[in-house]
């Protein structure tokens, strides 16, 4: 019988007599940019994701900016500006702000930008 393996570098499980089930996470295993400095084929300071890890997709993976910079770009390193973030948001997702004021307090951020972190302060109602 014959058997159907997945080319590099995707990656999964050989199949006798059928296709073989393969995915690949173009995270893991880019290659196409010579370029790029961090995991994925993301610049610093970015996060990869491939949507959709079908094989038979490709050029589909995102990079993306961390906190506090903004941005993202599908199949390359996203350009990353820095963003306003008041860390009493409930959007300021690595923020404690919001959950540390005590009751009758409440959240003051004096400058939400993103060159001024940890200047917020609980004040009272």
């Amino acid at each position: 019988d014959w058997v159907c393996t997945c080319d590099a570098p995707a990656t999964g499980r050989a199949a006798v007599a059928a296709s073989a089930s393969c995915v690949l996470d173009e995270c893991v295993s880019h290659t196409g940019c010579a370029t790029c400095v961090g995991p994925g084929g993301c610049g610093a300071g970015q996060v990869c994701h491939d949507p959709d890890q079908a094989a038979a997709t490709l050029s589909d993976w995102t990079c993306a900016c961390e906190m506090p910079y903004t941005g993202h770009r599908v199949g390359g390193p996203a350009m990353c500006t820095a963003a306003d973030l008041d860390e009493c948001t409930t959007a300021c997702i690595s923020c404690l702000a919001p959950r540390v004021c005590a009751a009758g307090q409440h959240c003051v951020d004096p400058e939400a930008t993103h060159l001024s972190l940890g200047d917020w302060e609980c004040r009272c109602d």
